[in-house]
């Protein structure tokens, strides 16, 4: 399974992502770095969530996530209080160059306002505008397939983690450098910005 999820996101061309309008934030929403103190809330966050029985596998995993330095992570955060959190990662490719969004993670009692989309277009413009087209890989636990379809991202099939844990729903889409300034002008106008956070070289 993993040998042929593999191989699908390596070869195949998904569709080009579509950057669509996100909706005006609730005040007081911003954007940042997570910072070590951020641990046990992003802990909430994850027993909290919907998927909390599916991720269950995945929490030693998920705490390793938030103490390695390899992925780029940013939280939302609503005053004082983390609301959303999510990773980046950029992984070299013979073909084009792999950016993996890890670890979507939201409050429950802010969803349906648009923090997943500011997490998705944060992730993004981690990434260093593309001079060549890159693959986005989203993944996503099981009963829960990759968000963001209005964005393009296609079903790439499940791949099992690096620990063989848990296999994970998959989806892809492909940025240029013209959709990279589009997410860029839309995070501009939402008031948000990464303040020089940039996504980091992982090994998957």
């Amino acid at each position: 399974m993993r040998l042929l999820t593999a191989s699908k996101l390596l070869f195949s061309t998904p569709p080009p992502l579509n950057v669509a309008t996100p909706r005006e934030l609730p005040r007081f929403i911003s954007l940042r770095r997570y910072r070590a103190e951020d641990r046990h809330a992003c802990l909430s966050l994850y027993a909290e969530s919907d998927e909390a029985r599916a991720m269950l596998r995945l929490r030693s995993e998920f705490e390793e996530f938030l103490d390695s330095p390899d992925y780029l992570r940013l939280v939302l955060t609503d005053g004082l209080q983390v609301v959303a959190m999510g990773g980046v990662g950029v992984a070299p490719s013979f073909r084009w160059d792999l950016a993996w969004l890890v670890y979507g993670i939201e409050a429950p009692w802010h969803r349906g306002v648009g923090l997943d989309t500011v997490l998705l277009l944060a992730r993004i413009c981690a990434l260093p505008r593309p001079a060549e087209p890159i693959k986005l890989v989203l993944s996503s636990v099981p009963g829960n397939p990759p968000s963001h379809e209005d964005y393009g991202f296609q079903h790439q099939g499940r791949m099992p983690t690096l620990k063989g844990t848990v296999p994970l729903d998959c989806g892809a889409a492909m940025l240029d450098g013209a959709a990279w300034k589009r997410c860029a002008d839309q995070l501009t106008a939402l008031g948000l910005g990464l303040n020089g956070a940039s996504a980091r070289a992982i090994d998957v």
